[in-house]
């Protein structure tokens, strides 16, 4: 049969042969975009085919921001493909997604969605150190600054240079640009400086972190005569709060530094020992102030504010208080001894104090706040008060036997603290009076024992020289009238002036002094320059009810008190007496 063109024509149909139509097919049904970095884009390619046996026609192609396609709309023939590239541009760091439309004359499909997405996070830049400080001293010096990406998506760095030489004080010793670090990345840049004097300049690094796209490590080079601020005075409000109360971290004095340089502050806190992580408010300055919301009872809460200068840290300043009662006034929240209240910023000055350095009970000390920076416990008093106490025969008072007599009210009579054997020290103080001469002997401990431990463990008098004792760091006792040396000596033998094992055996037991009473220098009857014991005469208290043979009047013993003449109150009216301190 011949077909008419008019039935020719009639057979086709827009596919092109009657009963093979076309078919659209994509190469993803969906299309995710990965480990794009914020401020960059991203691309896929997504291949479009004619499955089918008539002609595709590609009417268009569209999407939305901040998606985009770029492809020309075409005719497939059977079995062709064309690609497309889909574009990402990560303008913010979000959960994006979108769809890919394709027109066509499929006519199973004729409008199809290709979705897709993005997840795109946040960097975050991280410089360390925030500043270099230098020594101006015309020396080529080093130091590295570290980059890191301490987000969750890929930080880009678009340059890291100087934006501030210093006038040539600075150099990079190898710059940037267009690196990326993928999170917890860390790079390094060393920055380097050869300059005599000072210098100021900048390190610059821009990058694609949200917060932070420029950011900076300020440099500087010190004159090497500089000094850094001296410790503000601190103190904290309510002095004695009460739980639920507020506290506000104040400057009562403000640093001073010697070069008039411009100061700033840096305020942080502890509670209970361990640093404060949690949130702070700003009254004067950032950080000053703690909600009371925060505050329990019998907590300590410690404020340490640090000055520094253009060129560093200065000397800290700090002030405790604990919640519910004032550290160190109330037995129920006692110290650890006078030099633990001091350090913890509670004293109040001189005067009694709760302690309880063993955790077997509180008791009550005097403390000396003053003398020699403060922090002095009150162990022991040998007085001229008509009471024989500091025997021989009671040596062991001094060491292992933990008796203790006395009162807090008459510190001017014979007294003894159970601070004696429990508060660990390093350094011995020793205040005469009437004079007033105190010397002080810093390092005797270590920070581990007692005094009493030191006593027992130096054992019975051994033959000391003169250069074996423990040497005067401070105070007012000088080499003056009987003395023979300022050194402070343990459990002393008597030389009687002479050689080792000559002497009529007045040794002693406990702190005493070389001096001379009849025989001269060193060491003649050390009992006389001791809190009292006497091996020679055991159950007398050497002061002034004792009288030495051809020594009538004088008034011996009270540590130094009798080599410089300075027992010069009423004999047995408690007016020439020791004061034993330890820190």
């Amino acid at each position: 049969m011949m077909w008419l063109p008019a039935l020719l024509l009639a057979a086709c149909s827009d596919y092109g042969v009657e009963g093979l139509p076309p078919e659209l097919t994509v190469s993803a049904e969906s299309v995710s975009f990965e480990d794009v970095a914020l401020s960059s884009e991203g691309e896929a390619l997504v291949t479009l085919g004619n499955a089918g046996g008539g002609t595709l026609q590609l009417e268009s192609f569209s999407t939305a921001s901040p998606f985009s396609v770029e492809g020309a709309v075409q005719d497939l023939e059977p079995g062709a493909s064309l690609g497309l590239t889909v574009r990402l541009y990560a303008f913010e760091a979000w959960s994006l997604v979108g769809a890919l439309r394709i027109a066509s004359n499929d006519p199973e499909h004729p409008t199809l969605d290709v979705p897709l997405s993005a997840l795109v996070l946040a960097p975050s830049l991280r410089l360390e150190p925030e500043r270099l400080v230098f020594v101006g001293d015309g020396s080529a010096q080093s130091q590295r600054v570290y980059i890191s990406n301490e987000g969750e998506g890929p930080l880009l760095i678009d340059a890291a240079s100087l934006s501030d030489d210093g006038g040539g004080a600075f150099n990079l010793e190898l710059g940037w640009s267009d690196l990326r670090l993928e999170p917890q990345d860390i790079a390094q840049l060393d920055v380097g400086c050869a300059v005599s004097g000072m210098a100021t300049g900048a390190l610059l690094v821009r990058s694609n972190d949200p917060d932070a796209p420029a950011a900076e490590v300020w440099l500087g080079a010190e004159d090497p005569d500089n000094t850094h601020p001296a410790a503000p005075m601190v103190g904290i409000t309510p002095a004695e709060p009460e739980e639920g109360d507020g506290l506000l971290c104040s400057i009562l004095e403000p640093a001073a530094d010697t070069e008039g340089d411009s100061i700033g502050y840096a305020f942080g806190w502890r509670q209970d020992g361990s640093a404060w992580t949690g949130a702070t408010s700003s009254a004067s300055y950032p950080g000053d102030s703690i909600d009371g919301a925060e505050t329990q009872d019998l907590e300590v809460w410690t404020c340490t504010v640090t000055p520094s200068d253009p060129w560093g840290d200065g000397e800290q300043g700090q002030a405790s208080v604990r919640i519910g009662c004032f550290y160190g006034a109330e037995e129920l929240c006692p110290g650890l001894s006078c030099r633990d209240i001091l350090e913890q910023g509670f004293s109040t000055g001189d005067g009694a104090y709760w302690i309880d350095p063993s955790s077997e009970g509180p008791y009550q000390v005097y403390c000396d706040m003053s003398l020699d920076g403060g922090g002095w416990t009150l162990t022991m008093v040998s007085s001229d008060d008509n009471q024989t106490t500091w025997t021989w025969d009671n040596r062991h008072y001094l060491d292992s036997d933990t008796t203790t007599f006395g009162s807090l009210d008459a510190l001017d009579h014979d007294f003894k603290s159970a601070a004696h054997h429990e508060v660990v020290y390093e350094d011995l103080l020793f205040l005469h009076q009437p004079s007033g001469v105190w010397a002080a002997y810093a390092g005797v401990g270590d920070g581990g024992g007692t005094f009493a431990a030191a006593i027992e463990e130096t054992g019975a008098p051994a033959c000391y020289e003169h250069g074996q004792g423990y040497p005067l760091t401070g105070g007012t006792l000088a080499l003056e009238g009987r003395l023979c040396s300022t050194e402070l000596f343990l459990n002393a033998p008597d030389r009687d002036g002479g050689d080792c094992g000559y002497g009529n055996h007045n040794d002693t037991w406990g702190p005493a002094w070389s001096a001379e009473n009849n025989d001269g220098c060193p060491f003649d009857d050390p009992t006389g320059s001791s809190m009292g014991p006497d091996s020679s005469n055991a159950s007398a208290e050497i002061d002034a009810s004792f009288v030495y043979s051809g020594s009538p009047g004088t008034i011996y013993g009270h540590g130094f008190g009798f080599a410089l003449g300075a027992n010069v109150g009423s004999p047995g009216a408690a007016e020439n007496y020791l004061q034993v301190y330890v820190r």
